[in-house]
């Protein structure tokens, strides 16, 4: 079986497991990131300088930095570090800039908008699939219905002019003659002169194309403005009351003509055109605002050997058997509390470390025996470790005290897991010490002093700014 599931390599817990909450959480921590794939981003190459935590980015080609070798991944920061998510095929993502979803093909990020469905089918192929039979030009007639019947016959006027006043009207006419007197038509209707109303209609609208502040305005002038149009209804100056659908006073000036509609769907993508000249550089952002603090983790103290009736508190942590444990409840320590060993040591100390299993010895192979080995950095004085160091064995050679000094992460970025051997070969003491913010032992800038001549201590780092320093050491202030 494998150690992680199918789909998401999310890691199991395993029979036995010790720290089974560590498995569980990084499962937790990766669903978090998968689930509901948002990205702020799919254009950098290079992690942003301050990024919040839970941010999300599609790293792209030809990636630099905490992201080299991550091109097309997800970059995930959690935890104050940038965890890898590498995708599946099918996967999808909304990319928050360019307000678009993306979908992993196994090569690339493809742009969903694009996608488009297959062509529906013409009203010809529907009609053929109804059952009927002919050419499109027979479909064509076929929606042609048969003429209706002829309607009777109007009577028709004849306009024979315009007249000052009615008293200037003939005495009598023939049937539809008509004269236009102040705008009004009147027809005679074989008996009298009948007043039929005005002759003319309203006016129509003027168009005055987008509205403008400041401009006069008559009852009749059509406007368009924020993808509407507007009829005036009151001669006005226009201001920002009187402003189509957003002043105060809007809607006694104006009523609405027709409304924006809705965006209609994106049209193929025309051809790139020329580049244009590069631009000035515009003038730098506004800083955002800094994001809230995490919650703060947990530290232990390391209290070296396991010792009998001694008082131990909750984060303490010793060695014993080989082993290491923390302890989770305080109390004060007796035989059936001893880790590991005592009929209740497990109601007082969870297992860090187990110790290594010696007794199995492989076979000598036939060729010379290679031992590996560390690269030695002799120091004669105080020295600030390097990243050159990791996995290497620092040699303090000097004939009177001196500092070995753990940097910060910030200052020298050792991988998680870094480990580095340091040897007291001088005569002089050696005070091993942690940098401001860096964590030794669960103690913030603690210092720690190598027992005696030719003994030595090891450094491992477990966390950002976080160390743990085993061997011949005394307590870590």
């Amino acid at each position: 079986m494998s150690d992680t599931s199918v789909h998401l390599q999310l890691p199991y817990l395993l029979a036995a497991q010790a720290q089974k909450h560590v498995t569980h959480n990084e499962a937790l921590r990766m669903l978090d990131g998968i689930v509901q794939l948002s990205v702020l981003d799919r254009d950098l190459t290079a992690p942003p300088a301050s990024p919040a935590e839970g941010d999300r980015y599609v790293v792209a080609a030809t990636a630099t930095g905490d992201w080299a070798g991550w091109d097309a991944s997800v970059a995930y920061f959690v935890d104050g570090a940038w965890m890898r998510l590498i995708p599946a095929p099918g996967w999808i993502a909304w990319v928050s800039d360019e307000t678009k979803l993306v979908s992993w093909d196994s090569a690339a990020w493809v742009d969903l908008s694009g996608v488009v469905g297959a062509d529906g089918a013409s009203a010809y192929e529907i009609w053929l699939d109804a059952g009927n039979t002919g050419s499109e030009a027979d479909f064509l007639a076929s929606l042609i219905g048969a003429d209706g019947a002829d309607g009777t016959d109007g009577t028709s006027l004849s306009i024979l002019g315009t007249l000052a006043s009615a008293g200037d009207l003939p005495g009598a006419g023939s049937h539809g003659d008509a004269y236009v007197i102040a705008g009004d038509l009147h027809v005679w209707d074989g008996a009298a002169w009948q007043n039929t109303g005005p002759f003319r209609g309203p006016p129509g609208l003027t168009w005055q194309g987008a509205w403008a502040s400041a401009t006069g305005y008559t009852a009749g002038d059509a406007v368009a403005h924020d993808g509407g149009s507007w009829l005036c209804t009151a001669d006005h100056t226009a201001d920002t009351a009187s402003e189509p659908g957003v002043g105060a006073s809007w809607t006694t000036v104006w009523d609405l003509l027709a409304a924006k509609g809705d965006t209609g769907t994106t049209g193929p993508a025309g051809a790139d055109g020329a580049d244009g000249a590069t631009g000035p550089q515009g003038p730098p952002g506004v800083a955002g605002t800094d994001g809230t603090d995490g919650v703060d983790g947990v530290s232990f103290v390391w209290r070296g050997a396991w010792a009998d009736a001694t008082a131990y508190a909750l984060n303490d942590v010793v060695g014993n058997g080989g082993a290491t444990y923390i302890c989770t409840a305080a109390h004060t320590a007796d035989a059936s509390t001893e880790p590991g060993i005592g009929a209740s040591w497990s109601g007082s100390w969870d297992l860090m470390t187990e110790a290594g299993d010696l007794t199995a010895q492989g076979t000598l192979g036939a060729g010379p025996a290679v031992l590996a080995r560390r690269v030695i950095n002799a120091q004669a004085g105080a020295y600030t470790l390097a990243l050159a160091d990791e996995g290497a064995s620092v040699h303090m050679t000097s004939a009177s005290a001196a500092t070995l000094t753990v940097p910060a992460e910030a200052t020298v970025a050792f991988p998680i897991g870094s480990e580095i051997e340091v040897i007291a070969l001088g005569a002089g003491p050696i005070s091993i010490t942690a940098s401001a913010g860096v964590t030794l032992n669960g103690v913030t800038a603690g210092s720690a002093d190598i027992a005696a001549q030719w003994q030595g201590a090891v450094l491992r780092k477990y966390a950002a700014d976080t160390w743990l320093v085993v061997g011949s050491i005394g307590d870590v202030t």
